[in-house]
């Protein structure tokens, strides 16, 4: 996948990596990363800027998720900027502060967000203004609950979905009707409105799950190493697709793609590096099976009252250092 990342994009060894550990960790296979660099192009963006984002979507009836390329609010801005008759944004207005019960979750936000974007048409100031309410706007978990970001930031993200509505009022020709990932909320009733109308398999944001995702590939170059980058870039993408390995066959095919290049690299240190990560692997995928024999060989324990009565519903990410 670096090699067609690089013809088609220019991207290097080294600028993959970024992609894959920086700007988009949350990829759950490199042709992910490769959509998010086609639409970047396309639309003439940054994909090193985190203005797009890629956001499973899990569908109940196939049982498979997908993902989607969604803009942020920061590519809503850029699009109105670049046609130099935005006119900026008026600051946000808040609703009342209410609290209310969402699936057991009770939550204290504004009722509505209220912001005016401004626009200049032939010599004339133009105002658009969106409201947008924060129980018709807010996303839900897998169990359908509001998410802990709309929870945490009740008002920070309102905030950028009333910017983003007034930003297509304004600009309906230059951003459409897309929305962006803080708005998954409004994709997911969109969603809920077209099955009524037509069954279809709903498609939600995809839960965390164990089931394994798709290998990284690395092609590695025919000739000479300098004719697709140089040595040390060349070992920066085979240990990195040997660490993104996750079985002993996978890690062997990682390392055999690149060995028959071993004798060129020219430096003691580098073939270390290989050689170390490589082992490290081996020593990861070994203590892991050991730890799942001696899990399958331990007995079934009763459950323990005493246990579930100290057990803590606290989610320990939530507490104070």
């Amino acid at each position: 996948m670096v090699r067609e990342a690089h013809s088609a994009y220019g991207i290097t060894a080294s600028q993959w990596k970024v992609l894959c550990d920086g700007v988009y960790p949350g990829a759950q296979s490199p042709h992910d990363i490769m959509l998010a660099l086609g639409y970047c192009k396309a639309r003439g963006l940054d994909p090193f800027k985190g203005t797009v984002h890629l956001v499973p979507f899990w569908n109940n009836k196939t049982k498979t998720s997908t993902t989607r390329v969604m803009m942020g609010i920061a590519e809503l801005r850029i699009t109105a900027h670049r046609t130099d008759s935005y006119a900026g944004r008026s600051p946000t207005v808040y609703g009342e502060m209410v609290e209310a019960n969402y699936s057991g979750v009770t939550v204290r936000h504004p009722e509505y967000a209220q912001v005016t974007v401004g626009r200049m048409l032939r010599g004339e100031r133009h105002e658009y203004t969106a409201v947008v309410y924060w129980e018709e706007t807010f996303n839900t978990d897998k169990d359908g609950k509001p998410n802990s970001m709309w929870c945490k930031r009740a008002r920070g993200q309102l905030d950028k979905c009333a910017e983003a509505a007034a930003l297509r009022m304004a600009f309906p020709e230059e951003i459409g009707e897309q929305f962006t990932s803080d708005e998954i909320g409004i994709v997911q009733q969109f969603q809920e409105n077209t099955e009524q109308r037509a069954p279809m398999p709903r498609i939600e944001q995809a839960p965390e799950t164990d089931t394994p995702e798709p290998p990284f590939e690395l092609y590695f170059p025919d000739g000479e190493l300098e004719q697709y980058m140089d040595a040390e870039a060349f070992v920066d993408a085979w240990c990195f697709n040997m660490e993104k390995s996750r079985s002993h066959d996978e890690l062997n095919a990682m390392f055999d793609g690149g060995k028959h290049h071993m004798s060129d690299l020219g430096s003691q240190e580098l073939i270390k590096r290989v050689n170390d990560t490589r082992d490290g692997k081996y020593d990861e995928f070994n203590k892991r099976a050991k730890k799942q024999q001696q899990k399958a060989a331990e007995p079934e324990r009763e459950p323990d009252t005493q246990d579930d009565e100290m057990s803590s519903d606290v989610d320990p990410s939530e507490l104070d250092d």
